[in-house]
């Protein structure tokens, strides 16, 4: 029913004429709606640029952000296995990639208490072509993961691909604390 409803905004996504920044923007609103409504605190694990933080914020959500190499003032450098305050929701775009899963959902399970969500690339041939990706992931392979450190499943989403955004080539799967 959420992808219906995805696909039905997709003409909210006119490839060319929108800039990366402004498509990501508008998933971003629509996560924060959609998937954090009952959130105070939020948490943005990689947060990179920190574009999901100011759409949070403007949704009058306490969100912070941290990230190994950051991009911008005000998200901070740091490792996720070294958090230890709990947050109420934690946003993850494009990051569980980069992990072996396991160790990142542990400490989920630690500092989570509502809800998880993610945005996974879906396996591909290019998915190899970033060295730093440790392990693929499927729909399944979280939900799995959700069950066994006590998350539910609650929504998976896959967005109208946008050929010049690579992301959007992935998958959203939200989580509730049980």
């Amino acid at each position: 029913m959420e992808e219906t409803k995805l696909r039905k905004e997709a003409h909210l996504f006119p490839a060319p004429s929108l800039s990366k920044k402004v498509v990501k923007r508008i998933m971003y609103n629509f996560i924060v709606k959609k998937y954090f409504r009952d959130c105070k605190t939020i948490l943005d694990v990689g947060s990179n640029t920190g574009i999901f933080i100011d759409v949070a914020k403007e949704h009058n959500k306490e969100c912070s952000g941290i990230d190994l190499e950051p991009k911008r003032e005000g998200v901070v450098r740091m490792d996720y296995r070294d958090l230890s305050e709990k947050v109420d929701g934690v946003f993850a775009g494009q990051f569980i990639e980069h992990t072996d899963g396991f160790s990142f959902m542990k400490k989920m399970q630690e500092i989570v208490r509502k809800k998880l969500v993610l945005v996974v690339p879906k396996a591909n041939k290019s998915f190899w072509d970033y060295p730093d990706h440790v392990k693929p992931f499927t729909i399944k392979a979280i939900e799995r993961l959700f069950k066994e450190y006590g998350f539910r499943k609650i929504s998976a989403v896959n967005p109208p691909t946008i050929p010049f955004l690579h992301w959007t080539s992935s998958f959203i799967i939200a989580g509730k604390k049980v």
